[in-house]
């Protein structure tokens, strides 16, 4: 199965911040030619008044070697050590399976591998992750391997390596996706598919339309179940709903295209005026600055946020609204705090 174009156009951005820029501090390198001796790495702090210069150490390199080259690199202070696993086909298709923090280290070796990393919030996980792909398909990349990244302090990341092989800490990684690395690099390399154990199709850069078991109308016990809940939280076992469940690849949050009849027209402007005065409940709708709810940014939040309001064009008194929340925080976590909150007002 070939990548889409669309697929392409997205991961063939290698999105890594340029790793030589003479505005900031500058690590400098001195590649020593000589049997015995190296003369190492320094760092070169410009006072404040000053532009960063490189006539001192390209002295000291001629002085050592006779030849004033010199190697300069971005200076990552403070910095996080941060690994993509990915996985390639050699065809131009690749996978990441999110990151390893290995920042804990002695001695330049890691002591502690961290799954997923409390730096590494979704933004900054998609960008990495899209990085990483976009490495390995870029060289054809056939494998497990790993791709490290050096995280600075202002969330930007620099590519450090890549590890051509499985490395010792990938159980980690298998601990997390339930993804056998070792059994899928003997299948790759036999000329086989991916195994499915999770879902029954591939779930990275793909749409699932099957969560939960099938049923005979056709529809599954999930979908079943948001029509039966919609009827019991609203009170009317009246309501008619027809909704369709797939599954994403992202981490947290669900999101909902609802599209709505009314008895009575209710325009875009008042359902928003409405959205907005309910607890708990955020409207992000304008469109024009690229401003709607996504995945992305409700995570970790409380509310729920609704955006892409509008009128229906076929149905008269239809409205359609986008709304996304996180089902771990207010699907359950929250949920279950309110409820508890309300019984001890009204009952205790």
């Amino acid at each position: 199965m070939s990548a889409s174009a669309e697929e392409k156009d997205v991961y063939d951005e290698i999105n890594i911040t340029p790793m030589l820029d003479l505005a900031y501090v500058l690590l400098v390198i001195f590649i020593i030619m000589t049997t015995a001796s190296v003369q190492g790495i320094k760092v070169n702090l410009p006072k404040a008044s000053e532009a960063p210069s490189i006539a001192k150490p390209k002295t000291k390199a001629v002085s050592v070697t006779a030849d004033g080259t010199i190697y300069l690199e971005r200076l990552v202070a403070k910095a996080r050590h941060i690994e993509i696993q990915v996985f390639g086909f050699g065809d131009g298709r690749a996978v990441h399976m999110y990151e390893r923090e290995c920042s804990v280290q002695r001695r330049f070796q890691k002591i502690i591998e961290e799954s997923p990393s409390p730096l590494v919030e979704p933004g900054l996980r998609g960008e990495m992750g899209r990085a990483a792909v976009a490495a390995a398909r870029a060289c054809g990349y056939v494998n497990a391997g790993t791709i490290e990244f050096l995280v600075g302090q202002d969330r930007r990341h620099y590519f450090l390596e890549m590890n051509t092989r499985i490395q010792v800490e990938h159980p980690v990684t298998e601990m997390c996706t339930n993804f056998d690395l070792v059994k899928e690099q003997i299948r790759v390399a036999a000329g086989e598919p991916l195994s499915v154990e999770v879902f029954p199709h591939q779930i990275a850069f793909n749409l699932l339309p099957h969560i939960d078991a099938f049923q005979e109308n056709g529809y599954t016990k999930e979908e079943l179940k948001l029509v039966n809940e919609t009827r019991k939280i609203l009170e009317d076992e009246k309501i008619l709903v027809s909704p369709t469940t797939v599954r994403v690849p992202v981490f947290t949050a669900h999101s909902v295209s609802v599209h709505v009849e009314t008895e009575r027209k209710i325009s875009a402007a008042k359902a928003r005026e409405l959205f907005a005065a309910f607890p708990g409940l955020q409207v992000l709708d304008d469109p024009a600055n690229r401003k709607y709810p996504m995945p992305l940014f409700a995570a970790g939040q409380d509310d729920c946020f609704v955006g892409r309001i509008r009128e229906d064009l076929a149905v008269e008194n239809g409205l359609n609204f986008w709304v996304v929340g996180d089902q771990l925080r207010k699907g359950a976590a929250l949920n279950a705090v309110q409820i508890a909150e309300v019984l001890i007002e009204r009952y205790l």
